[in-house]
């Protein structure tokens, strides 16, 4: 494995040289707080994602009172699930760094 000119290792597969992401991207979820700030990240996601689901049906014209509390259900687990997803990554990345 060598580095470029920008620092991004690289890695060979069948002759072909790429930059080796994953190098970073683990170098960089071993440092405690950058993973505090992508879970505080998405934490402000999750506040995003529940206000949008629900507001995309209302732009759709697709909202109705006998619907709306099944939209905002499927919403509120869309947007607890998808960003949880997502933290967990750089968590579980940091505890097999230590």
């Amino acid at each position: 494995m060598k580095c470029t000119g920008g620092g991004i290792p690289t890695v060979t597969y069948a002759g072909e040289s790429y930059n080796d992401l994953y190098t970073v991207t683990a170098a960089a979820f071993a440092e405690w707080w950058i993973v505090a700030f992508y879970t505080i990240s998405m934490l402000a996601l999750m506040f995003h994602l529940y206000h949008g689901f629900s507001s995309a049906f209302q732009t759709l014209g697709l909202n109705h009172p006998k619907y709306n509390p099944l939209i905002k259900g499927v919403g509120y687990g869309f947007a607890i699930i998808v960003p949880a997803l997502f933290a967990v990554i750089p968590i579980i990345m940091f505890y097999q760094s230590i």
